[in-house]
């Protein structure tokens, strides 16, 4: 992906196999579906796209206002997004929108599923982590994690921590 909004398809070896254009503003992330058959792009144009690995369009998912900077795809086919006014939507792989609720008073840059799939973690440019239960979507907890903007969350692989990475230039 790019800031044209333009996306790019590897081989591991480097050889590009196909670009096209998936959105009008800056594509800010991207999720393969678990079959590997499909791909998901989330935009600052406030859409989420579904694309086949061939580069058909096969679905627009939109948002309500601001863009998209958080995507993923978890195991049992659902597509969980984060925009800028830090709310959360999650889509079955049709485009169905399943739900949406707020997660943040800021934008959402980076979400991360547990691996048990019972737990998603969202932070962005507030300095909080915050974890939600994601079968009925309640705030699980939430905690200030860093002296700026958070980019990045994972769970380990046991699903018992967190690391975060901040603008502070710290990792947690």
């Amino acid at each position: 992906v790019d800031a044209e909004g333009a996306l790019h398809l590897w081989e591991r070896n480097g050889t590009l196999i196909r670009t096209w254009q998936a959105h009008r503003q800056p594509t800010r992330a991207v999720a393969f579906a678990p079959s590997g058959s499909q791909l998901a792009t989330a935009s600052e144009d406030a859409t989420v796209k579904i694309w086949s690995t061939a580069g058909d369009l096969v679905a627009t998912l939109e948002g309500d206002i601001g863009g998209f900077q958080a995507l993923l795809w978890t195991a049992d086919d659902q597509i969980i997004a984060g925009d800028e006014q830090g709310n959360i939507y999650v889509w079955d792989a049709t485009g169905a929108l399943l739900s949406q609720f707020s997660s943040s008073s800021g934008a959402l840059i980076a979400l991360a599923l547990s691996p048990d799939g019972a737990t998603l973690a969202a932070v962005g440019d507030d300095r909080q982590v915050r974890l939600h239960n994601l079968a009925d979507r309640s705030l699980i907890r939430e905690f200030p994690a860093h002296n700026g903007a958070i980019y990045n969350v994972q769970f380990t692989p046991d699903g018992e921590q967190l690391i975060t990475v901040g603008d502070d230039k710290v990792i947690r």
